[in-house]
């Protein structure tokens, strides 16, 4: 099978999230598991995380099309 042949769907999860971020904390519930909180954020601290990350307060959100093309490049 060709990499990045299967793109997942984020049209759900873009109207679950209408201000277009996700929370860090969330993240494992909202993508069915497929991301890990924990793991996302040591891959922030070694800077092999999700690009456009921000922080408000101690929070972590990801915006949606950021994450959509890191899902889809982890895909193999």
């Amino acid at each position: 099978m060709e990499k990045n042949k299967i793109k997942i769907d984020f049209t759900l999860l873009r109207q679950m999230n209408p201000l277009g971020f996700i929370l860090r904390e969330n993240i494992g519930k909202q993508t069915g598991g497929i991301l890990n909180p924990r793991t996302e954020a040591n891959a922030d601290a070694i800077g092999t995380g999700c690009p456009g990350r921000i922080k408000i307060g101690r929070r972590v959100a990801y915006p949606l099309n950021e994450l959509e093309s890191y899902i889809n490049s982890k895909i193999k």
